[in-house]
């Protein structure tokens, strides 16, 4: 009689072990195949940089792959070159994300916020902050998962970019 409770109780520990097993590895499950756990295929120039509205923009500074920089903060400079950027679309493409070299670095500072939002030409997005324990800035891919975006229009953006880069002083 003893035999059969122990083995009675034994069968229930066990279902009740599979169970949890089972329902921890559909919640596993889940969260892998939840479209949001994964950066989208396709996004737009505004959504990659954090949907910044051009008022909200202090400062634009726009480098080029030789090293140049130049920067504004006309108020009319950066609503045209953000509003001729921010429909253009981006495809994600991870094997993009280790690429060396560009040609184009444009950076966007937000009001009342410290470091800036970054696209560079052919390799992606990013968010500069801070470093938590000194003062360098640090690449956060937390705006779309950052890196590994190319234009759909390559020669379009990279136009809009020259443009831009040869209208300032």
């Amino acid at each position: 009689m003893e035999n059969v409770r122990k083995n009675k109780h034994r069968k229930i520990f066990l279902w009740i072990i599979g169970i949890v097993v089972i329902l921890f590895f559909t919640a596993v499950l889940l969260y892998f195949l939840n479209p949001s756990s994964f950066p989208p295929r396709v996004i737009t120039f505004s959504q990659g940089i954090g949907n910044l509205q051009p008022e909200n923009v202090t400062k634009i500074e726009i480098r080029s792959g030789k090293g140049k920089l130049k920067s504004t903060t006309d108020q009319k400079k950066i609503k045209n070159v953000m509003k001729r950027l921010s429909n253009q679309t981006f495809h994600r493409n991870p094997a993009r994300e280790r690429i060396a070299g560009w040609e184009y670095s444009i950076d966007f500072y937000p009001k009342n916020q410290s470091g800036f939002n970054s696209y560079t030409l052919d390799i992606g997005f990013c968010r500069f902050r801070p470093g938590w324990f000194d003062s360098s800035l640090r690449c956060q891919q937390g705006l779309i998962s950052g890196r590994g975006y190319e234009p759909e229009h390559f020669d379009q953006v990279e136009s809009i970019l020259s443009d831009f880069f040869s209208q300032l002083s």
